[in-house]
C-alpha cells in the first residue's frame, strides 16, 4: 500500500506542479528558431549600375588523386577557363593530394565550364556570396566583404554596413518525427515565413559615376606609368553639395579576389593618410588676409629670395628671387616669401580660427571609414610661435588628408562655403526613388563670396600662365594651383628628394561645378606642375564630355 501511495503522490506531483514545466521542456526541444538568410543589398553608382551585388558563387576544388587526366591538361583548361597564368595554377595542384582551394568566387558561367570539362577530382562548392562587376573599379570605395564571415571589412560594405544588411526576423519552426524543421501552419512565424519570399528592392546608390571614376583611373595609371610614383590618387568634388563623382587611389585591388591582395592596397588613403600640402594650401592663406582685410587688391611685395623669421631663413623653391609681385603673381608664382608674410599680417587669433573654420583640426565628416582627422598646432604653441605661423601660411605644419583639402578648395570654388563631402546618395528603390537620404549638416561660411572671387582669378592665372600650363584644355577656363611638398621623416624633419607632387583645380571658372585633385607619392624629380596638373587634364576633359559643357 505504502508503494502505491508514493506512485499516486509522484503522478499528482508531476501532473499538478511540475506539469507546466515538463510541457514547456517539450515544446522547446519541438521547436527551433532560425533566422532565414537574406541577401545583402546592392551598391550602385549615380546611374544604377551595379557596383556590388550577392550572387550564387562558386569555390574551385581539386583534389589531384581522384585525376583522369594529366595535372598539365588540369592545370590548362582550368587556366583558360579562370583566367590565369597556367604555371599559378600547376603550382597549386602541386600543394597536396586532394583538397586544393583553386579559386574562390566563380561565376555562373565559369562554374558551368568547369563542369563541362567533364574532369575527374574538380569539386565545385556553391554559396551566396558577394560580387563586384567592375572588379577594381570601385574597390577604394565599395570595400569588400569577407567570405566567411559576411561582414563588411572596409569601404562602404564596412561603413554602410547597418544599411546594407536586410533585415528579417527570426521564425520558430516545428520538429518534424524525421528531424526536419517545419513551419508552424496558421502561425505568425509561419505568416513571417511566407513573406520572406518578397525583399524589398532597396539599394544603396552612390553619387559615384562610374564612366568619370574610369576616366581619372586611366589618368592615375598613366601617370604613375609615366613619372615611376608610388602611389597616385584622383577626386572628383561636386563644390555646391559635396558629393564625390570620383574617388581613385593605386595601386588598387580586386574585391572579387581581396585574400591575394596585398593588405596595404585596403587602404584609401585620399582619406586615412595624413600629408603636408605645400604650395596647394596658399590661395587658402591669400583669402584669409583679403577676407579679414589685412590685404588690398592693389598690395604688393618685393620678394628678393628669401624671408627671416626668427632664427630661420625662408627661401622660395629653387632660391628664386621673383622681384616685385602683385597678389595674382604671389599665387601665380607660388611665393614662399610673399605667401609668409601675408601670414604673418594675419593676427595670430585670427589665423588660428580660419585653420578651424576650414576643419584642419578635425575629420571631414565623408561617410567613408577609417577618416584620420586633420592636425594643427595647439592654439597656445600657434599664437606664441612666429614661425609656426610662417610655415603654415605655405604648407607645412600641418597636416590634412588630400580629401580634407579638397573640401576647403571647395569654399574657394562654391562661395565661402565648406560643405561636407560624402558619396552615399540614398537607399533607393531599383527605378532611382529614394526611400531614405542622408542628413548632411548645413554648409559653413568661412569666407566672403566676394573674396573668393578674387582668389578664383588669381589661381586661374596659374593654369593659363603659371605651373598649372599642363591642365590647359582650349576653350575653356580652369582655375588652379600645383604643388610640391616634402615628405616627413621618422623624427619629424624632411626626407630628401621624397616628394608628393600635386594639383587642385577648379573647373568652370566662370560657373565652379567640381574641384579635380591629382596627387602623386614620391615621383622621382617630378613636381606638381609637371606630374600632377597634366594628369588632371583628362579627368576634366571627360567632366566636359560628360556634363556637355561647351567652349568658350
Amino acid at each position: 500500500m505504502a508503494a502505491v501511495a508514493g506512485l499516486v503522490l509522484r503522478l499528482v506531483w508531476l501532473q499538478g506542479v511540475q506539469g507546466e514545466t515538463l510541457t514547456n521542456r517539450a515544446r522547446a526541444q519541438q521547436r527551433v528558431t532560425v533566422k532565414p538568410f537574406a541577401p545583402r543589398r546592392s551598391i550602385v553608382d549615380r546611374r544604377g549600375v551595379a557596383l556590388a551585388l550577392d550572387r550564387v558563387t562558386y569555390t574551385l576544388y581539386a583534389h589531384p588523386k581522384l585525376f583522369n587526366k594529366p595535372k598539365s591538361v588540369v592545370a590548362a583548361l582550368v587556366a583558360s577557363i579562370l583566367q590565369e597564368p597556367v604555371t599559378e595554377v600547376a603550382q597549386k595542384l602541386e600543394r597536396g593530394r586532394s583538397g586544393i582551394r583553386l579559386h574562390e568566387s566563380l561565376t555562373e558561367d565559369q562554374a558551368q565550364r568547369i563542369r563541362r570539362t567533364a574532369l575527374d577530382g574538380l569539386e565545385l562548392h556553391e554559396r551566396p556570396g558577394r560580387v563586384y562587376p567592375q572588379d577594381e573599379m570601385a574597390a577604394e570605395v565599395v570595400g569588400y566583404v569577407n567570405l566567411f564571415d559576411g561582414q563588411g571589412k572596409t569601404g562602404l560594405e564596412y561603413s554602410m554596413g547597418r544599411l546594407l544588411a536586410r533585415s528579417v526576423s527570426p521564425v520558430t519552426l516545428e520538429r518534424a518525427p524525421g528531424g526536419y524543421a517545419l513551419p508552424r501552419l496558421g502561425s505568425l512565424e509561419n505568416d513571417r515565413l511566407n513573406q520572406l519570399t518578397y525583399l524589398d528592392d532597396l539599394q544603396l546608390k552612390l553619387t559615384l559615376d562610374l564612366r568619370l571614376q574610369r576616366a581619372a583611373r586611366a589618368a592615375v595609371q598613366a601617370q604613375m606609368t609615366a613619372s615611376r610614383a608610388k602611389k597616385g590618387a584622383a577626386i572628383v568634388l561636386d563644390v555646391q553639395t559635396g558629393a564625390i563623382r570620383a574617388l581613385v587611389c593605386e595601386p588598387n585591388y580586386n574585391p572579387n579576389r581581396y585574400s591575394e591582395a596585398d593588405v596595404a592596397r585596403f587602404r584609401n588613403w585620399v582619406v586615412s593618410d595624413l600629408y603636408e600640402p605645400g604650395s596647394t594650401f596658399k590661395p587658402l592663406v591669400m583669402a584669409m588676409g583679403l577676407d579679414s582685410r589685412v590685404l588690398s587688391l592693389d598690395d604688393t611685395f618685393d620678394d628678393n629670395g628669401s624671408v627671416q623669421v626668427g632664427d630661420r631663413i625662408i627661401r622660395n623653391f629653387n632660391f628664386a628671387r621673383l622681384g616685385k609681385l602683385n597678389l595674382s603673381k604671389v599665387i601665380q608664382t607660388s611665393s614662399n616669401v610673399a605667401t609668409v608674410r601675408i601670414g604673418l599680417r594675419l593676427d595670430p587669433g585670427v589665423f588660428y580660427q580660419y585653420l578651424q573654420r576650414l576643419g584642419f583640426n578635425q575629420a571631414s565628416g565623408v561617410d567613408l571609414p577609417f577618416e584620420t582627422p586633420g592636425q594643427i598646432k595647439d592654439r597656445q604653441t600657434f599664437l606664441a610661435s612666429k614661425i609656426d605661423r610662417a610655415t603654415t601660411s605655405f604648407g607645412q605644419g600641418v597636416a590634412i588628408t588630400p580629401l580634407q583639402l579638397v573640401r576647403a578648395i571647395a569654399a574657394l570654388a562654391n562661395g565661402g562655403k565648406l560643405v561636407t563631402p560624402h558619396i552615399v546618395d540614398s537607399l533607393s528603390t531599383v527605378e532611382g526613388q529614394p526611400y531614405w537620404q542622408p542628413a548632411h549638416p548645413e554648409p559653413m561660411p568661412v569666407f566672403s563670396a566676394a573674396t573668393t572671387r578674387e582668389v578664383l582669378k588669381m589661381m586661374e592665372t596659374v593654369v593659363s600662365q603659371g605651373t598649372g600650363k599642363r591642365a590647359q584644355i582650349p576653350g575653356y577656363r580652369i582655375a588652379g594651383k600645383t604643388g610640391t611638398s616634402q615628405k616627413q621623416d621618422e623624427r619629424g624633419g624632411y626626407r630628401r628628394g621624397a616628394v608628393i607632387a600635386s594639383f587642385v583645380s577648379i573647373f568652370p571658372v566662370e560657373n565652379p561645378r567640381y574641384v579635380v585633385m591629382t596627387i602623386f607619392d614620391e615621383p622621382p624629380g617630378g613636381s606638381g606642375g609637371v606630374v600632377a596638373a597634366p594628369a588632371a587634364k583628362p579627368i576634366l576633359e571627360s567632366i566636359i564630355t560628360l556634363d556637355g559643357l561647351p567652349p568658350q
